[in-house]
């Protein structure tokens, strides 16, 4: 599906979740990662990334071309439901710095409402740097009117784009997560919504390979929190966030015990003996953080072929 001799350039690239997707999705180049927390790079190297350890806003993207591809998840919190939620007041700054990266101009300096707003207008500056054949973004569903806005540029640039939100119980994710995604590329191949691998959610149960329990939530319903949320493990997961442990699983028989990391990782869809670094509350951010590595292998699957891909004829 790709051939040795192709690099892949991942901006915030944490601690896996990208990297261990290109490799479900059949990649086998060379895949480097930039990434500012040390523990996450710490894991990623542990499970055989590559990863560059530096600040994706301040370093010349030149210095890891040229690229095939190019991935980037900015993080999140200040548009998050469970952040928050400051970034939104910056959103029409962004993308004003969006359409001054897309244009090889330097941005105004601004006084933002959350300090990691800025992050988010990053990747328009990364593909005009190293204009890769395609690209790949991912951002918490409220983010999706700035890939909508990056679209917009990027069609300017000569791609030819698709953004929306993703469920990732249909990817094959044993979660409900919703996700912004935009998929680009510039060969002329036809660009589409990631087809569903999963028509059927997988389930916690199947993850893990044991039931009978219940996993209830973290954070309350409605606002309240006396009342959380449960579910059997005969359903997908809720979001696994960067505070998963303090879900807990509970039996008929009332016995409870705290979500442990290995199965919060399987939740996210990485393997049971990923080699997750730092204490528990880094590790459980990186966790929570990190792209489904079965959602990030859908999105760029497509991306990796440089023939049209037949589109399966119907039952």
């Amino acid at each position: 599906m790709s051939t040795q001799d192709e690099q892949v350039v991942e901006g915030f690239a944490g601690p896996g979740g990208w990297s261990h997707g290109l490799r479900l999705a059949g990649f086998r180049g060379r895949a480097r990662g930039v990434e500012l927390n040390e523990r996450a790079c710490a894991t990623a190297r542990a499970a055989g990334h590559e990863r560059v350890h530096g600040d994706v806003a301040q370093v010349d993207p030149r210095l890891f071309g040229p690229a095939d591809g190019v991935v980037l998840s900015p993080p999140c919190p200040g548009l998050s439901v469970a952040g928050s939620r400051k970034g939104l007041e910056d959103r029409p700054a962004i993308r004003n710095r969006m359409t001054a990266f897309a244009a090889g101009e330097v941005a105004p300096a601004v006084a933002w409402a959350d300090p990691r707003s800025p992050l988010s207008a990053e990747p328009l500056r990364w593909v005009r740097a190293l204009a890769p054949r395609w690209v790949a973004l991912e951002q918490v569903r409220a983010a999706l009117p700035l890939w909508e806005h990056a679209a917009d540029l990027l069609t300017q640039l000569g791609y030819r784009v698709w953004c929306g939100v993703l469920a990732a119980e249909n990817y094959g994710v044993p979660q409900t997560r919703r996700r912004a995604v935009l998929i680009a590329r510039c060969d002329g191949l036809p660009v589409e919504r990631p087809r569903v691998t999963s028509p059927a959610p997988v389930s916690m149960a199947d993850a893990l390979g044991w039931g009978g329990a219940v996993l209830v939530s973290n954070y309350g319903t409605g606002g309240d929190p006396k009342r959380r949320g449960r579910r059997p493990m005969t359903a997908p997961a809720f979001t696994v966030t960067g505070r998963c442990c303090r879900n807990k699983w509970e039996w008929p028989d009332g016995s409870r015990r705290p979500l442990t990391l290995a199965e919060a990782g399987q939740l996210q869809g990485f393997p049971t003996d990923y080699p997750w670094r730092g204490d528990v509350t880094a590790r459980q951010q990186q966790i929570g953080d990190a792209m489904p590595p079965p959602l990030a292998a859908a999105v760029v699957a497509p991306l990796l072929a440089r023939v049209a891909v037949p589109v399966p004829a119907a039952a």
